[in-house]
């Protein structure tokens, strides 16, 4: 007997998954640029355009130390038809 399960169109999800800084503590002297990482995924069953994940780094103090858009433009659903 085969089964259908009717998949939402839109639903895009950020994975458990953390990306931190290389160093927990840095000399001013030594400071340089580093990237950041999330892992997101699709699981609808539509093509998502125009994705975009916002973000931010706080200090231990919760001030906002740095933000920014990153644009993802389409990400493909899950599974293609």
């Amino acid at each position: 007997m085969s089964r259908s399960v009717e998949t939402e169109c839109n639903n895009m999800r950020a994975n458990d998954f953390a990306a931190i800084a290389p160093n927990a503590v840095w000399q001013i002297d030594q400071l340089h640029d580093f990237g950041a990482m999330i892992d997101i995924e699709n699981v609808g069953a539509c093509s998502q355009t125009g994705v975009a994940v916002d973000f931010e780094v706080t200090d231990e103090g919760g001030n906002v130390v740095a933000s920014g858009t990153k644009d993802y433009g389409t990400i493909q659903e899950r599974f293609h038809r």
